[in-house]
């Protein structure tokens, strides 16, 4: 099993409240207030910019040239690819990028941030892939089953929400994850008892706030 399998694995019952949690139950079945969705795309997109900078750090603290490169390529796949499904629906929204970016950090988003860029800045280029992970891997098994769900429901067609989980459940997406998995087999291969529970540690930490995050945009 490779180590990324393994950290799935040690989530899943973070997967699980994930897949359960209101906001995303409520995409599926398209009755989310758009107020909150707005207020999601807003602090993700902010999200988005602080998130490659985690990979940035990555970069500098390794010295593989092969795996410099693979983050390098998913810097840019993330800052191009989610950056584009998140305009088209900021736009119908009546909201543009610079528009998220003169907003204010939630407290929620904000935590989460430097989490992960503190777990970057401190520690070693393994523990900066760890903590970006659950974002990467989460998305694409959410939408994916998002997706099935709303078809098994009848809330597909007409679904304002639709194109999110069509987008992130995509080839193209699928290769935003599937980078991660490998980026996450490329720097881990036999960690030691203890990097192993260091690494699971970030992970689960992640998750949570994986799952605040979701929490977030339902604040009133």
């Amino acid at each position: 099993m490779n180590y990324s399998d393994k950290l799935i694995e040690y989530g899943k019952e973070k997967w699980k409240e994930m897949f359960e949690h209101p906001f995303i139950q409520g995409m599926i079945d398209g009755t989310l207030k758009k107020e909150y969705f707005l207020k999601y795309l807003i602090q993700d997109s902010k999200y988005l910019v602080e998130y490659a900078k985690v990979y940035a750090y990555a970069f500098i603290k390794n010295n593989d040239v092969e795996t410099m490169r693979h983050i390098y390529q998913d810097m840019g796949l993330i800052n191009t690819n989610e950056s584009m499904m998140h305009i088209r629906y900021l736009k119908d929204l009546g909201y543009s990028e610079e528009d998220c970016f003169n907003s204010e950090f939630n407290k929620i988003n904000r935590d989460y941030l430097d989490f992960m860029l503190k777990v970057a800045r401190e520690g070693s280029d393994k523990e900066a892939v760890v903590a970006v992970l659950p974002c990467a891997f989460s998305y694409y098994d959410i939408a994916c089953y998002m997706l099935e769900e709303a078809k098994k429901r009848n809330t597909l067609e007409g679904n304002y929400f639709r194109h999110w989980f069509e987008d992130y459940s995509s080839d193209s997406y699928k290769v935003i994850y599937d980078s991660a998995v490998d980026l996450c087999n490329m720097v881990i291969k036999d960690p030691t008892e203890e990097e192993d529970a260091k690494y699971k540690k970030i992970f689960l930490e992640s998750c949570d706030h994986e799952l605040k995050f979701w929490s977030m945009g339902m604040e009133e």
